[in-house]
């Protein structure tokens, strides 16, 4: 059995320099940080060296579907880079207040337009700070809204505004959302992104992620929604959302992580980890498609998606279930998930990110 998934997001060159800019002496209110990072073991790139994300499987079971978890992770952790990418240069340029300049853009030789406003308006809502990129011809490629004291931070990238050059995800936006004002965490994350699409069967058209730091524990839940995906079953049309929930001890490069697979239009998740529990979604969709298929064999494509799945550095999946490793950090206390939940599916099926 093979099975070809193909996950595209948008891949953008280094931060684009900005040109023309004077030092400013002040107080930079620019934020040098939103970004929470996480370790090898729950976000690796698991990829074709092409421009695409793709992954291919020799034979898909629990084990190729969970080291897929990584690659799904990375791709909400390789989106927040790209903002935090934009974010550091502007931050690098000492800007200590209100401003504006244009300036020539080096990854597509448009002009751009870079302003910062005090008492900006964003979503009914009064923030301290906001800045806009916006290219000449294609509108708004960046927005940023930020307090300072404590730090909240909302910035959404429009990547074809951004880079006009940029061939895939036209319609793509991606957001953060970054917080130090948490009363669980000591600063949290939520990546999203919509408007991604594909001409091939599995992609990802919406996504959002959670990612809170406790100390080097950094906690993840969140959702990937693709529209046309299957594991085994391609008479299965209405789509999955890989849905999960994990931890990540970002210092000792160890994680867990449980995953669902609920239907895309599904709005409620009190069945979640027992209707759509990874292993009972593959029996369903192998039963399907191979009805002669012995109990040994589907079992033996099932036995790595049972329960838990335990990860180890850049090898990722080691073991799940019972199987727990005996490796430093795997405590009771690390391996509990019950207080954490994604979203309903439909809820991001509805999600809309506006500038």
């Amino acid at each position: 059995m093979r099975k070809n998934i193909i996950l595209f997001i948008v891949i953008l060159g280094a931060p684009f320099l900005f040109q023309d800019c004077q030092k400013k002496k002040g107080e930079n209110v620019v934020p040098d940080n939103l970004k929470i990072g996480v370790s090898d073991a729950i976000s690796f790139p698991d990829l074709d060296k092409k421009k695409s994300l793709e992954l291919i499987p020799d034979t898909l079971s629990g084990r190729e579907l969970y080291q897929t978890l990584r690659t799904l992770v990375y791709i909400s952790d390789f989106s927040s880079d790209m903002i935090q990418g934009a974010i550091e240069f502007v931050h690098n340029q000492d800007i200590t207040g209100p401003v504006s300049f244009s300036y020539t853009s080096p990854d597509d030789g448009q002009v751009k337009y870079l302003e910062v406003k005090q008492d900006f308006i964003y979503d009914k809502q009064q923030w301290q700070f906001g800045l806009t990129i916006n290219d000449e011809t294609e509108g708004k490629g960046l927005l940023v809204v930020w307090n300072l004291y404590p730090l909240k931070v909302i910035a959404i990238l429009h990547p074809m505004a951004y880079n006009t050059k940029s061939v895939s995800e036209r319609k793509a936006l991606i957001k953060v959302e970054y917080n130090e004002d948490s009363q669980n965490f000591d600063r949290t994350m939520i990546v999203s992104a919509s408007g991604l699409d594909s001409l091939n069967a599995d992609y990802i058209s919406r996504l959002k992620v959670f990612f809170g730091q406790k100390g080097d524990i950094v906690y993840l839940y969140g959702n990937y929604n693709m529209p046309f995906s299957y594991i085994f079953d391609p008479s299965e049309v209405r789509g999955r959302s890989w849905s999960f929930k994990a931890k990540n001890n970002v210092k000792l490069d160890i994680a867990v992580a449980r995953v669902a697979m609920p239907h895309i239009n599904l709005g409620d998740i009190s069945t979640l980890w027992t209707d759509y529990a990874l292993d009972k979604v593959m029996v369903e969709e192998m039963t399907n498609v191979y009805p002669l298929l012995d109990t040994a064999t589907i079992n033996a494509y099932v036995q790595n998606a049972i329960g838990k799945a335990y990860f180890v550095g850049k090898q990722g999946f080691v073991s799940n279930d019972t199987n727990i490793p005996a490796v430093e950090g795997f405590t009771n206390e690390f391996l509990d998930l019950s207080n954490m939940n994604p979203w309903p599916p439909a809820e991001i099926e509805n999600m809309t990110i506006d500038f």
